[in-house]
């Protein structure tokens, strides 16, 4: 259950003749936990946000009509999640690291 929100913002900049983008994001996951303790309590789910940094490239492909390519690497970082339940706690930081190849079609 993770929405996200993003923008490819242009730098200007150009490698190997595709344009270098910086790609920034707002995300929100809710934690939905299926463990229950021994005692009959659990754990609540949370709704967290996190926030996503990366950069890329994209540009036309030099075969095929209407072709392009977007590769990215993003890394993104949740606020942490925490809990207590019948004298337990638990914890989790929740990061992403992402490596992405995408070969796409221009309408």
């Amino acid at each position: 259950n993770v929405f996200k929100l993003y923008a490819d913002v242009p730098t200007g900049a150009s490698v190997a003749g595709g344009n270098v983008y910086l790609h920034l994001g707002v995300q929100h996951v809710t934690v939905t936990t299926l463990e229950s303790l021994n005692s009959g309590a659990t754990y609540p789910n949370r709704d967290l946000l996190g926030a996503t940094i990366g950069i890329g490239t994209k540009g036309d492909l030099a075969f095929g009509n209407n072709l392009y390519y977007k590769g990215e690497l993003t890394y993104t970082n949740f606020e942490t999640y925490k809990a207590d339940g019948a004298g337990n706690s638990v914890s989790a930081d929740l990061q992403d690291v992402a490596a992405r190849i995408s070969i796409g079609y221009k309408f």
